[in-house]
């Protein structure tokens, strides 16, 4: 909607057709579909589409018996499709682990066992906002301030890298993307991983677990715990 108002028009044609369409194929894979919200959805996005391919979306409004015209029909607003920054930014998250984990098995042709995934520490997320908030030209001193917290100058060299390298990440990323996360702030990235457990367990045919690093006796033979960072947990395969 935006782009069109802006008038964007290829924008807006990609946008509605091509990421909605990758939306419906994420949920369809995701979940066992629930009907009310899959039609709703449709309506959305019949009339996303209706400006750009009319006569198909006519007969589609017509196929889902609505009445009248989707041309006349009112335009999607934000109240029928609330934004959920958080949601979002949890199942790009959940997509770029499971492509990654998909890429490691492919390359090592590993048969998983059992995967462990390891959320960051509580220092990387807050490290990980304050240099979104921050931005690149205070990346070198938010790297002086961080340095000599007990989680950084108590876990020697490594965790000074690691620390180097969460501030660039984090101030290297797309503007847009920046103010999206820091908007969302510290999401509950352990408690989601868990409620899509079973998800990820049959997209990979093996037991999943997760663990939060630096917890009491954890599991970690690999050592790979310390490379979580926030939005990318760390990946072991047994």
């Amino acid at each position: 909607a935006e782009a069109i108002e802006a008038m964007k028009t290829r924008t807006a044609l990609e946008n509605a057709l091509y990421e909605v369409w990758n939306d419906f194929r994420w949920y369809l894979r995701r979940t066992a579909p629930h009907q009310p919200t899959l039609r709703k959805a449709i309506k959305i996005w019949i009339r996303l589409l209706a400006p750009f391919i009319p006569h198909l979306c006519e007969e589609l409004w017509e196929t889902l018996g609505e009445k009248g015209f989707v041309a006349q029909a009112s335009w999607p607003s934000r109240e029928e499709a609330p934004e959920n920054l958080e949601a979002e930014e949890l199942e790009a998250m959940l997509k770029e682990l499971l492509e990654d984990t998909k890429h490691i098995l492919r390359v090592t042709r590993v048969k998983p066992r059992k995967v462990y995934y390891y959320v960051p520490a509580e220092w990387k997320w807050k490290v990980y906002l304050e240099a979104l908030s921050k931005g690149k030209e205070q990346a070198r001193e938010l790297i002086k301030t961080f340095a000599p917290s007990p989680e950084v100058a108590g876990s020697g060299k490594q965790a000074v890298r690691l620390l180097v390298r969460l501030v660039e990440g984090a101030t290297r990323l797309d503007r847009q993307l920046a103010e999206r996360r820091l908007r969302v702030g510290r999401v509950d990235d352990e408690g989601f991983l868990r409620e899509v457990k079973g998800f990820l367990e049959r997209e990979l045919n093996a037991e999943v677990e997760v663990l939060r690093e630096g917890s009491p006796s954890l599991y970690d033979p690999k050592g790979k715990a310390s490379q979580a960072e926030p939005y990318r947990p760390a990946i072991y395969i047994e």
